[in-house]
């Protein structure tokens, strides 16, 4: 996947390895395609955000490498590497130095992050085409679940405030058909 394109899930739950677009409309199309297939009524879209490589604290460094000299070496090391004896700048240019080796590094031995986040995420009604924006810490209006807790036997969005299986449920009892 590629930052800032656009991908698709058919669960709110599955990790997102699906392939990634350079619009909403490709990824919708493709979503659809799948969906239809596996006989969903509803997926996801979303935006790919690269992780990026992770940061290393010149602070931190500095820290452990004190903490280090101190139980070799014991109170003669007291103030080895202590932050207050050292630069601002001189800590960046630390932090900058060893953030770019590695980067070199992970690059050079294939450990850079193939895992992404997905933000901008909506539900895509397949006989509609609807999009409905994915809320965070949602809680269904008529069972109460969360994204924590869901219901027995699992659910999914298919409203902001409303799970799937609720909605089921609310489909069934309007053709006077009752769930189990």
């Amino acid at each position: 996947m590629k930052d800032n394109e656009w991908t698709w899930s058919l669960t709110q739950h599955d990790v997102w390895q699906n392939d990634s677009f350079a619009t909403i409309e490709a990824a919708i199309e493709a979503g659809v395609r799948e969906a239809q297939e596996f006989g969903k009524s509803h997926f996801l879209v979303g935006r790919v955000q690269d992780a990026g490589l992770p940061v290393i604290s010149a602070e931190d460094v500095l820290d452990q490498l004190g903490l280090q000299a101190y139980e070799e070496f014991g109170e003669a090391a007291e103030d080895y590497l202590t932050l207050g004896n050292i630069d601002d700048s001189e800590i960046q240019e630390l932090e900058e130095k060893l953030n770019e080796v590695f980067a070199a590094w992970a690059t050079k031995h294939g450990y850079l992050p193939t895992f992404c986040k997905i933000d901008n995420v909506e539900w895509v009604e397949v006989a509609t085409l609807r999009h409905t924006p994915l809320v965070a810490n949602a809680t269904c209006r008529v069972c109460g679940c969360t994204d924590d807790l869901a219901c027995p036997g699992g659910c999914y969005w298919v409203e902001q405030n409303l799970c799937s299986r609720c909605a089921e449920e609310m489909e069934m009892a309007a053709q006077g058909t009752k769930v189990i």
